[in-house]
């Protein structure tokens, strides 16, 4: 959406606007939950020409991380047309996995099934990270290369901090599968340690790169600081085809990526999930979490942890409601029209 609508990262502005609009006639946003009540005002200021607006979403996903819950709204206003799909295509047909998640959507989880595509390796959360990395490592065994594996195997968390937060678990990942050796180049940049090879995650929208937040790449080349014409140092990523190079003013949006969270992992699909399960996470543990953390898998779901981290979480709803006025206003203004 911030492309197609000309976004300006330095003014935070959009170049589409009322003044001058989108040229299409019919437009399909995708991942609708993700998009927030500024964003999507920003799209219709941009769609006076439009003849038809279709948006595609899970409004029982994560909410957007800005304000509003905008899926949600609109689908509850029942001011426009809503067609359910019931056919997945992520997971094959008569996948545990989607059973699962149907469960956890309508709260009916007795116990979890144990089968070839779910499992669930119950341990002390003190034992969480090492068996995750040997989880990690059995995963990893079945592809041809470390690289492919990379990107097919996906380690999620609920939390960035704690023991089994998802900087320590990028650390033990790193340190495990792609670990400091005299002939390979790494960079320190502040607390992180990029090293060749190692497995990143974009944190913000590059539209000219072609790089967007929660894109995930590989780090094939550095070059330091005295080799560079400009005294810079340079890390260059590959972001499938797309090749992106950071220097210091774009380091920060880098963050590595063998564990990342659930929000960063929303709109994507993986065949390997690992989800560890520890009661530390607390309340970030939610119903909306674990249910978009389970739908990201398509062929095989491995928890790892606490069963009773699990059990809370999936009957927990956000601490905090989100209170928006959005559903009464459409259908206010709508009663206003049909009154006149």
């Amino acid at each position: 959406i911030h492309s197609l609508l000309l976004w300006d990262k330095e003014t935070g502005k959009f170049a589409k606007d009322e003044n001058d609009p989108l040229n299409v006639d019919i437009l399909i946003v995708d991942e609708f939950s993700m998009v927030d009540q500024y964003l999507f005002y920003n799209l219709l200021k941009a769609c006076g020409s439009l003849k038809k607006l279709i948006v595609i979403g899970d409004a029982d996903q994560l909410p957007s991380v800005a304000m509003g819950t905008v899926l949600k709204d609109l689908i509850e206003s029942e001011l426009f047309k809503v067609i359910k799909l019931d056919k997945i295509y992520r997971q094959k047909e008569g996948s545990d996995i989607i059973y699962l998640a149907k469960d956890i959507k309508n709260e009916e989880v007795t116990e979890i099934p144990i089968n070839n595509e779910i499992r669930f390796f119950e341990c002390d959360k003190t034992d969480i990270k090492d068996i995750t990395l040997q989880i990690v490592e059995h995963a990893l065994n079945k592809y041809e290369t470390l690289e492919e594996g990379f990107m097919n195997v996906q380690v999620l968390a609920p939390k960035h901090k704690g023991v089994n937060g998802i900087e320590n678990l990028n650390v033990a990942l790193q340190k495990k599968f792609n670990p400091y050796s005299k002939n390979k180049r790494q960079l320190q940049v502040g607390y992180r340690t990029f090293r060749l090879g190692d497995k990143v995650l974009q944190l913000k929208n590059q539209p000219d790169d072609d790089v967007y937040n929660g894109d995930i790449g590989i780090i094939v080349e550095i070059i330091f600081a005295s080799e560079d014409h400009n005294n810079q140092n340079r890390i260059i990523a590959d972001f499938e085809g797309r090749i992106v190079e950071y220097t210091y003013d774009t380091f920060s949006n880098l963050a590595h990526a063998y564990c990342m969270s659930v929000h960063k992992s929303q709109g994507s699909e993986y065949p390997i999930i690992i989800l560890p399960m520890s009661l530390e996470y607390s309340i970030m543990l939610q119903k909306r979490l674990i249910y978009t953390a389970v739908t990201r898998a398509y062929k095989s779901l491995i928890f790892v942890g606490q069963k009773e981290a699990f059990f809370k979480g999936i009957v927990a709803k956000e601490m905090s409601l989100r209170k928006t006025t959005l559903k009464q206003r459409l259908i206010d203004e709508v009663n206003f029209y049909e009154q006149i």
